[in-house]
């Protein structure tokens, strides 16, 4: 019920707005800049996401919607969880798009672009610069109630509004794969120094349209990069939302969407800052915390909305494991 309902602090929102009866418990605050909360139910999270997101939010794209398993982790694409804080693991990000591509040279034939490879190797499970986002809550909300021994975390995100932070532009509309900000930041996996990056076809392409003048300094990407045009700097360091072509079932299913993001990493380091989504989305991001003690009564409420693996999965293999469960005492 909407008066179970808990809100976190909002001091950009007069509290005399809420609705008769709601709760105005503080349990929280910001993070990073942006709002979170907390919700034991499904109604408690869809009465959230209302009263925070106005109807210009859920029109054209709508909102898209993340879960993750563990609420204590950040909107870090897979390419980047390197370094000490991740076991001192390292990703050859070139390499891996490479290797893939000649494993896979038969689905290429030259059509597919940098963008649809990585959402290839992002089905495969291979560590990519993407993440996964969806447009139905409730499919995101499964994979946010996995795991009964951590807090869950549900992002919601206006891809809209996002894009014309990350860009600066007012009015942007939604990327798709084949726009130029999608492109320079796709190709970003397939090199390791900024001579390379340069010199690929595509890219000298778009250089060459919009007549940018990049400074080459030392031939390499490194920390102290000198890019001649601001513009150029930023899409190379920020994520954005991206329409993408849906090339799978899965992808279908779960009515995918990907944000894809700037940076680079080349050896363990850091070589092109990487700016995370929370430091720029301000108010076209939520965070909602699901409870470790709540996900398995969400996980019933899921059940009976239809969701379960084998509706979110179209592999056989899932669709086998739910009838085991279905037939078993």
């Amino acid at each position: 019920m909407i008066d179970e309902l808990r809100f976190v602090y909002h001091p950009w929102r007069n509290s005399n707005t809420l609705p008769p009866g709601v709760a105005r418990e503080i349990i929280g605050g910001l993070i990073e800049g942006y709002r979170f909360m907390e919700a034991r139910s499904i109604n408690q999270v869809l009465e959230y996401i209302k009263l925070h997101f106005d109807k210009r939010a859920i029109s054209n794209f709508g909102l898209w919607f993340r879960g993750q398993v563990d609420f204590s982790h950040g909107l870090i694409p897979s390419i980047f969880r390197q370094g000490k804080t991740f076991g001192n693991v390292k990703y050859n990000e070139m390499a891996m798009y490479r290797e893939f591509l000649l494993l896979r040279e038969s689905q290429n034939k030259g059509k597919l672009s940098a963008f649809e490879w990585l959402t290839l190797m992002q089905h495969y499970n291979l560590p990519t610069r993407l993440l996964d986002w969806t447009s139905n809550f409730l499919v995101a909300l499964f994979f946010a109630i996995q795991n009964n021994n951590v807090d869950g975390a549900l992002y919601v995100l206006d891809p809209i509004s996002f894009n014309e932070k990350s860009d600066f532009v007012s009015g942007r509309s939604m990327y798709d794969y084949l726009n130029t900000q999608v492109i320079i930041r796709a190709n970003l996996a397939k090199i390791n120094t900024l001579k390379d990056f340069l010199n690929l076809p595509e890219i000298k392409n778009i250089l060459k349209d919009i007549s940018h003048n990049i400074k080459v300094a030392n031939n390499s990407i490194t920390n102290s990069l000198e890019l001649d045009d601001a513009w150029c700097q930023r899409t190379i360091q920020t994520p954005i939302a991206v329409f993408p072509a849906q090339q799978n079932d899965r992808l279908f299913l779960q009515h995918g969407k990907f944000t894809i993001h700037g940076g680079k990493i080349v050896d363990g380091d850091t070589v092109v800052d990487i700016i995370p989504i929370e430091s720029i989305a301000a108010d076209s991001l939520i965070k909602i915390k699901i409870p470790f003690d709540a996900k398995e009564s969400i996980e019933e409420e899921l059940f009976y909305c239809g969701i379960n693996e084998a509706t979110i999965f179209p592999e056989l293999e899932y669709q086998s494991n739910q009838i085991k469960r279905k037939w078993s005492k």
